[in-house]
């Protein structure tokens, strides 16, 4: 299923489709304080609430047509919600298992049980999100759009449903960025030359862990780039824009160090009279993102173990996270 540099499927497609669950399940969360409990649910209250609050997403107000299958699996007390939005608004109707089946449903979110499930509607902020998702609280299934190993079927129907709200959140050349291009009708001149030169400089590669099989059957965890998704969300929220979404799926070929602050005469520091290699577009690419991650509330721990599980060097992972840090506190 990994195909690097074919057909635009890159971790920004898979980020793009899936944040729009995670902003759907941060608004579910939010404008619902409880639509379950921790040992006893009320099937009936948790349908009205769970309706009540996907009516009041803004995310998923400017998708017109959707289904979403929500499955609480308590091994005392399971229940799964279908939510299916129409012409005529939200419908929720209590089910068993995935709904109507995996390859039915556009999105299906699972939570391992009632408690995990509150856990993140007791505290829905991103980063709360983040963390749970990291901890396995709940996972994002394979589905009628998102194919195991995390590729996004961007076929005339995925477009027709999802495509406008998307465009909403972006302008084209974030799209493009964002290999989202698909969900643009017709390429200007400058905006096919910016592709072009897109997909020259990009080898994405297909993430593995961002979907999950049915009770983890291929072992195929939810890693911390759940916390690139969440930077995303936060990042559209505030206008930042699609591009941060890029997270390359391998080491690239030539990575270049991230430029070291250095003392002249130090060890490392550059032969007086000889000019720094300038930094690379990449690293700086990079510095930007741990800006923005350390904005909003990661710690420079958690960052740079972010860095070095996606295949960052420690001496790279230790500079970039420094110049942030330098790079703040003059801010």
């Amino acid at each position: 299923m990994k195909k690097a540099g074919e057909k635009l499927k890159s971790f920004a497609i898979h980020a793009t489709f899936v944040l729009i669950v995670l902003v759907g399940l941060y608004f579910i969360v939010v404008y619902s304080a409880s639509i379950t409990g921790h040992a006893v649910l009320d099937e009936a209250t948790a349908k009205a609430k769970l309706e009540s609050a996907l009516e009041s997403s803004a995310l998923f107000g400017q998708v017109q047509q959707t289904s979403i299958c929500v499955s609480i699996n308590e091994p005392d007390q399971p229940l799964s919600l279908r939510a299916v939005k129409t012409s005529a608004g939200w419908t929720v109707t209590e089910t068993i298992g995935f709904c109507n089946g995996l390859d039915a449903e556009d999105i299906v979110i699972q939570f391992p049980g009632y408690d995990s499930y509150s856990e993140v509607v007791d505290n829905p902020s991103p980063r709360a999100i983040a963390r749970a998702a990291i901890s396995r609280d709940f996972e994002i299934l394979p589905s009628r759009y998102i194919e195991l190993g995390g590729n996004v079927i961007c076929d005339a129907t995925f477009k027709v449903k999802y495509c406008g709200a998307l465009n909403t959140m972006a302008t084209p050349a974030q799209l493009i960025e964002g290999d989202m291009a698909c969900c643009i009708d017709k390429l200007t001149r400058s905006q096919k030359k910016m592709l072009e030169e897109h997909l020259e400089q990009d080898n994405f590669k297909d993430e593995i862990g961002i979907v999950e099989t049915p009770g983890g059957i291929a072992g195929l965890g939810m890693t911390t780039s759940i916390i690139i998704l969440v930077v995303v969300v936060l990042a559209i929220l505030g206008g930042v824009g699609v591009v941060l979404m890029k997270k390359k799926g391998a080491v690239p070929a030539a990575k270049p160090e991230a430029v070291r602050p250095a003392v002249p005469g130090a060890p490392g520091a550059p032969v007086t009279g000889v000019a720094p290699a300038a930094e690379s577009p990449e690293v700086t690419e990079l510095r930007n993102y741990v800006v923005q991650a350390m904005g909003q509330g990661y710690t420079a721990e958690e960052i740079r173990a972010h860095l070095l599980e996606i295949g960052w060097d420690q001496a790279t992972a230790d500079n970039v996270v420094r110049q942030a840090q330098m790079q703040q506190g003059q801010q």
